[in-house]
C-alpha cells in the first residue's frame, strides 16, 4: 500500500486518499490475503514442534510451508519486558496491529489497569504496547483516520457506560 501511494505521487501514505485510486475489490483482496497470512502464521506458531503442524494448515507438503514461513513468518524476538533497547531512531521499523473495537476496548481497559495493579508480566507487557498505540493512534502522525474514528467512538461508549454506572 505504501509503495502503491509512492507510485501515485503521494508525499506520505494516506489510506483515505489511497482508496479513491485503488478499487474497492483490489483493496479488500490485499486484505483478506493479509488476514490468511495472518491467520497461517498463527496457525503455525501454535502447532510449532507438533507433528500435526501440517495438517493444520492448507500447506501440501512440508517445504511449501518452509517457503511461507521465510516469506511471510513473523520474526518474533524472544526478550524479557523490560530489556534495554537499543537507540533505533534512525531506523525506521513498522509493525502490523489488527484493530477493531473489540480490540481497542480490551487496550483500553489494559491501559486504565496499569494505572492500579497488573498482576503478571504479561499483562504489563500488553499494557505498554496498548498504552503506546493508544497515543500513536490519536497522535498527528497516524495515517488512518478510520483507526481514529473508532478509538473516538470506543472511548465515548466507554466514558457513557462509566457514566451510567
Amino acid at each position: 500500500m505504501v509503495a502503491a501511494s509512492k507510485a501515485l505521487g503521494h508525499t506520505r501514505f494516506d489510506y483515505v486518499l489511497l482508496k479513491r485510486y485503488i478499487p474497492k475489490p483490489l483493496l479488500d483482496f490485499f486484505s483478506n490475503r493479509w488476514i490468511r497470512i495472518f491467520h497461517q502464521g498463527f496457525i503455525l506458531e501454535a502447532m510449532n514442534d507438533s507433528p500435526y503442524a501440517l495438517a493444520a494448515t492448507d500447506f501440501n507438503s512440508i517445504e511449501e510451508m518452509h517457503i511461507f514461513l521465510n516469506n511471510h513468518a513473523l520474526k518474533i524476538k524472544k526478550t524479557a519486558v523490560d530489556a534495554p533497547t537499543q537507540d533505533t531512531t534512525s531506523q525506521k521499523k513498522e509493525i502490523v496491529f489488527c484493530i477493531d473495537e473489540t480490540v481497542l476496548r480490551e487496550m483500553i481497559k489494559l491501559e486504565e489497569k496499569s494505572d492500579t495493579i497488573l498482576t503478571n508480566a504479561k499483562e504489563n507487557y500488553w499494557s505498554k504496547i496498548s498504552r503506546k498505540l493508544l497515543s500513536y493512534i490519536e497522535s498527528d502522525e497516524c495515517t488512518r483516520p478510520d483507526f481514529q474514528d473508532m478509538l473516538k467512538a470506543v472511548k465515548n461508549s466507554h466514558a457513557n457506560r462509566e457514566s451510567v454506572q
